[in-house]
């Protein structure tokens, strides 16, 4: 089919994070959740790299997200990025990933401005509490004797870090999903659990496996929670268009016309693409239909599809500039017609 390869027409959604993120797409993750939410609409690309702190994250940042003069527009811009640092600049000073809570203020502001230019939507997450005397254990087994015995990583500096976390969101207005203050107020009735009682389980407290830090099935599944609820909120967003609003590149099979595919096909994708057109949709690899030259390309193998293409497309776009996009589907039954005879 006329696609333009694995990056040319679906929208992109990028998780840039430490551990918790990539670990995100294990069993039950958080990242295989969104990327369920997102299903034939949006990619989701998962660079989280485990251990790193937002002052190597700066670093990273204009390499991950390279900008352009495009990038103004958002049609080369990402849909949506999550951005997810924090839990081990939040380390005692004594661990070779802390970093200092001014400098950990600076970067993650830079890293914030970066990103706003480079997506859509930006979603920042704060960093979880931390279960001390899990920690402890896990630093037992692991090191042996060559452990501390100290807590490397605590419930209160992890909730400095995302307090500054959280006021640096609300000064450049991206939105924050504070991940601490939601597990720390968290219960369970069902387990007659209180506030404070419950997130232990979270990050895999008394739990085979559990550290302290990374999160339980429990734990994938609370974030899942928090970042879907933020998403669905409501018809349009934070910014967003609702989800049954984003097309798919191609049909449903259960659309599909067996006996004219490629019909089926170039039907869609006109309705599509001109809706991506629509809405200043593209995706963060710099591909969008800013003209219908591109499609009618890609169709040239197909003898009867430029001419109808070229005539019906320009059609639609013209009077999705001068009267918008309900036009859109009336050119689409257009060709149809046309087609059929």
């Amino acid at each position: 089919p006329p696609l333009r390869g694995l990056t040319g027409d679906r929208l992109t959604v990028v998780l840039f994070g430490d551990s918790l993120t990539q670990r995100g797409f294990g069993e039950g993750g958080w990242c295989g959740a969104l990327a369920h939410f997102f299903q034939r609409k949006a990619d989701i690309y998962n660079r989280g790299y485990g251990g790193y702190n937002t002052r190597w994250a700066r670093y990273l940042v204009p390499y991950i997200f390279p900008l352009s003069e495009d990038t103004v527009s958002a049609a080369s811009q990402h849909l949506l990025v999550a951005v997810w640092f924090g839990a081990n600049d939040a380390a005692a000073p004594s661990e070779r990933v802390h970093v200092p809570l001014d400098e950990y203020e600076d970067n993650l502001r830079a890293i914030l401005r970066h990103v706003k230019r480079a997506a859509r939507q930006v979603i920042l997450l704060t960093p979880p509490p931390v279960h001390e005397p899990s920690r402890l254990k896990f630093q037992k087994e692991k090191y042996g004797a060559g452990a501390t015995g100290v807590a490397e990583r605590t419930t209160e500096a992890a909730g400095r870090y995302a307090a500054v976390a959280a006021r640096i969101a609300k000064e450049l207005d991206v939105e924050c999903i504070d991940i601490w203050s939601l597990m720390i107020a968290h219960s369970d009735p069902s387990k007659n659990l209180k506030p404070g009682d419950a997130w232990p389980a979270f990050v895999g407290a008394n739990q085979e496996g559990g550290d302290g830090l990374h999160f339980s099935a429990s734990g994938q599944a609370f974030v899942a929670d928090a970042l879907l609820g933020a998403l669905r909120g409501g018809g349009n967003v934070h910014g967003l268009v609702s989800i049954d609003e984003i097309p798919t590149e191609l049909p449903l099979g259960s659309a599909v016309n067996a006996e004219d595919f490629m019909g089926s096909f170039l039907d869609h994708q006109i309705k599509a693409r001109s809706a991506l057109i629509a809405y200043g949709f593209g995706n963060g690899h710099g591909r969008h239909s800013s003209s219908g030259q591109a499609l009618t390309a890609s169709y040239s193998s197909v003898p009867w599809a430029v001419p109808v293409f070229s005539f019906f497309a320009g059609a639609a776009i013209a009077s999705m500039i001068l009267r918008g996009p309900s036009l859109i589907s009336s050119a689409a039954k257009g060709i149809s017609k046309r087609r059929a005879n």
